[in-house]
């Protein structure tokens, strides 16, 4: 643990406050006081989750209109819905390998999540209570296209193994 004198950006440093700071490395003692910018604590531990939650979390902004038609404003259950599974979907394959997303939203107002690997595409609709998939996948022969519900952890963990393949 080091203390550092910390200012915010486009403050004058003559008031610093004082922020202990623990790391790997260097023991704190060979290291000399100096600035640095405060961070909000939660940003020192981001995941790759954390990008594409508050993406989620900026639908609830997003107003009717938004894609210069008439599609209404995401819905704020779509989004709570939404926030719960992208969780539960990090959580089940992050050990694996996590792809960060797009996120957008539907014509009606739901969440769409939306990953791209080589060849093949995987969109998941989300609504209150229902999570809706399309695959795609770019063959030498043709376009392979399957839709679904996803209802179970299970079919979840296959269509990102498929995605993965």
């Amino acid at each position: 643990m080091s203390t550092f004198l910390a200012s915010l950006p486009g403050q004058p440093t003559a008031d610093p406050t004082a922020v202990t700071v623990g790391y790997d490395g260097p023991r704190a003692s060979d290291i000399e006081p100096q600035y640095v910018l405060r961070k909000h604590l939660h940003e020192n531990f981001r995941t790759p989750l954390s990008e594409t939650d508050e993406e989620v979390s900026n639908l609830l902004v997003w107003q009717a209109g938004w894609d210069g038609y008439d599609a209404p404003k995401p819905k704020h259950a779509s989004i709570n819905e939404a926030r719960l599974w992208i969780r539960d979907l990090y959580r089940d394959v992050r050990d694996v390998l996590w792809i960060r997303p797009l996120v957008t939203a539907d014509e009606e107002g739901d969440v769409v999540f939306e990953w791209w690997r080589g060849r093949k595409k995987l969109t998941v609709y989300i609504s209150p209570g229902t999570a809706e998939y399309v695959k795609v996948e770019r063959r030498d022969t043709g376009t392979e296209l399957n839709d679904g519900i996803i209802g179970t952890p299970r079919e979840l963990r296959e269509l990102w193994n498929w995605l993965l393949s």
